[in-house]
């Protein structure tokens, strides 16, 4: 990867529709191959991941060198988790449950160096990927903030009005149990209407996670700019139960092997058996 630029803020601002997918393994040999399979970007995921603060960095690492663009979701809105990941070499933040304008302002000034945040100087890895220069850094590093709560939603227009934010990441399943609806009811899909108008009236960039290719497409053509489908967990456990299935002797059954190894973050409909 180049050094000195955000390619996925380039393709954003060229209006390309892009797709990535998340890292959660422990593994720095699952995010390289994850990495060099097409992907325009990962995220590499310390909310929800199985690995600790240590592993981040070398996760983010991992990922710039094989080709792609590494995000990184950070636990909580909490200043010191956004500038840590930024200051590891991620190219841009996801940050969870941001219900409010005030919320999302929080988080934009955790992403900036001042005048236009709090973020404190000590780029270390960050400084060979974006650059030293604080203004360098504030106008590649990406602020994207996830809608993903009845109280969010209803508040869409307002967070995609705070300066700074340069993205919204929809998370349809966190929205379902906000909203009291299964998985995949089709209200959770009915809502976002409101969240592409208000990311076309202040030029934020709207993004969202699908479970499978079909729903991404389905995303793409729906106005999504950018979509999340699957996952390293998702991908080893679909690769691995249809090896399992079909390398059976003809006839011959263990039973049933569980949707569950691959649908372990469900914003779609479940499939049609």
């Amino acid at each position: 990867m180049q050094h000195g630029g955000n390619p996925l803020r380039a393709a954003w601002a060229a209006n390309r529709q892009t797709i990535g997918t998340w890292c959660s393994l422990p593994a720095l040999g699952a995010v390289e191959v994850v990495s060099q399979s097409g992907f325009d970007w990962v995220i590499i995921d310390w909310q929800h991941g199985q690995f600790d603060v240590e592993s981040l960095g070398l996760m983010i690492q991992t990922a710039a060198m094989a080709g792609t663009v590494p995000l990184a979701r950070v636990p909580i809105n909490e200043p010191w988790m956004i500038q840590k990941v930024l200051d590891l070499g991620a190219f841009g933040v996801i940050v969870p449950l941001v219900d409010t304008a005030e919320q999302a302002a929080a988080a934009v000034a955790a992403c900036r160096y001042p005048p236009y945040g709090n973020r404190s100087f000590g780029p270390i890895r960050t400084a060979r990927v974006i650059g030293w220069e604080p203004a360098q850094a504030n106008a590649e590093v990406l602020c994207i903030v996830q809608v993903e709560t009845k109280e969010s939603l209803a508040n869409v227009e307002a967070i995609t009005a705070v300066p700074g934010v340069d993205g919204i990441f929809v998370g349809p399943a966190d929205l379902a149990i906000s909203m009291g609806v299964p998985f995949g009811d089709p209200q959770v899909d009915a809502s976002l209407g409101a969240v592409l108008a208000a990311g076309a009236a202040n030029g934020v960039t709207i993004g969202r996670n699908c479970d499978v290719p079909s729903d991404a497409r389905a995303a793409f053509a729906a106005g999504f700019s950018f979509v999340g489908v699957g996952g390293d967990t998702e991908f080893l456990g679909l690769a691995a139960s249809t090896a399992a299935r079909e390398s059976l002797p003809v006839g011959a059954d263990r039973g049933h092997y569980p949707d569950n190894v691959v649908r372990a973050v469900v914003s779609s409909a479940p499939d049609a058996p």
